[in-house]
């Protein structure tokens, strides 16, 4: 496949093969359906290794190094190569998130303990970053039981925050999240070096046809 897609299709395409979803047009008209990972980025790598010198195992190899383990969807895969692609690829260069990172609340005192799964966690400092898609966030059920699993996130010290659809899909909203995040991870954004704009256009132009920026 390295030789067939664009870097950036191919980072997009290991994170689906190591992620817990496939690309479907026949599920709820979300896009994509729940399967089990095919690979992860270590058997990648040591592949890629094994048989370098073949045709597109060094573009596989710069591939491997922005791609993660974990993804549950297509949208969360897109915030993690918007977030941590380098700035010549048109993302803000964060370090790699943990990808549906357990993390468990309570416990003792005889209740028992509950079991989340954070989207994209920074273990460093216990920063959540959850995308609510119009698909599985919506509803009065629904944004109850989000708002109690933010506060019991809150109460082992773990900042979550929100990004929606509409927030990704413009590249000014998308800035602000960036900014946010970079105040806590105590990251400074560089100024955008020649052709970052153009740059982040064109990824997103990949990773987001049809929406704004």
């Amino acid at each position: 496949m390295a030789n067939l897609l664009s870097l950036i299709e191919l980072i997009k395409l290991g994170f689906e093969l190591c992620g817990g979803y496939r690309l479907s047009h026949d599920v709820d008209g979300n896009g994509f359906r729940t399967a089990p990972p095919l690979t992860d980025h270590a058997k990648l790598t040591a592949y890629v290794m094994a048989v370098a010198g073949l045709k597109g195992c060094e573009k596989a190899r710069r591939a491997l190094q922005y791609i993660a383990d974990g993804a549950a969807s297509p949208m969360e895969t897109v915030v993690t190569m918007l977030l941590s692609l380098p700035y010549r690829m048109g993302g803000y260069g964060f370090s790699l998130s943990s990808l549906n990172h357990p993390i468990r609340v309570g416990g003792g005192n005889g209740i028992c303990p509950v079991d989340y799964r954070a989207d994209l966690f920074w273990p460093e400092v216990k920063v959540d970053i959850e995308y609510d898609s119009d698909s599985f966030h919506t509803g009065s059920r629904r944004i109850a039981k989000d708002a109690i699993r933010r506060n019991k996130l809150s109460s082992v010290g773990v900042t979550v925050l929100t990004v929606s659809r509409m927030q990704v899909g413009s590249a000014v909203g998308f800035h602000e999240v960036a900014l946010v995040l970079a105040g806590i991870l105590r990251k400074r954004i560089a100024p955008p070096l020649p052709g970052f704009y153009k740059a982040r256009a064109a990824l997103r132009r990949q990773l987001l046809p049809g929406t704004a920026g």
